[in-house]
């Protein structure tokens, strides 16, 4: 009978030591599993500030893209107000009349050119200009004219 009670005790024995065992190892799993979604969690964060990051880059390219387009326009615009303000103050030759024409078309063109291709492209133009500037008759203002 002492052999059976003492199986008996072994058996109880052994029972609180498997409870024991499968409590340590629901833990362990917990924690691992408490870890784990930790360190997706910490993957989470750095993607989202590198994405973050980029999105930024790209904005902050987009609009220094769009802010040189714009002060290409505005120059272009400067250009071809200038040349319009010579057609209209200059007693214009022949030569010159051409010339300016060529300017205007110019400054057309460059406004449908891309930027990389302008920068690649060099152009040297001399054109001797002859300015002829008309002299007022004296008289009264009625009839001075050029």
């Amino acid at each position: 009978m002492l052999v059976l009670v003492l199986v008996l005790v072994l058996v109880l024995e052994l029972e609180l030591v498997q409870e024991l065992v499968q409590e340590l190892v629901q833990e362990l799993v917990l924690e691992l599993v408490q870890e784990q979604v930790q360190v997706q969690v910490q993957v989470l964060v750095l993607v989202q500030e590198l994405v973050l990051e980029l999105v930024q880059e790209l904005v902050l390219e987009l609009v220094q893209e769009l802010v040189q387009e714009q002060v290409q326009v505005q120059v272009l615009e400067l250009v071809l107000v200038q040349v319009l303000e010579l057609e209209l103050v200059l007693v214009l030759e022949p030569e010159l009349v051409l010339v300016l024409e060529l300017v205007q078309v110019l400054v057309l063109v460059l406004e449908l050119v891309p930027v990389p291709v302008l920068e690649l492209v060099q152009v040297q133009v001399q054109v001797p200009v002859q300015v002829q500037v008309p002299v007022l008759e004296r008289g009264p203002v009625e009839q001075r004219h050029l």
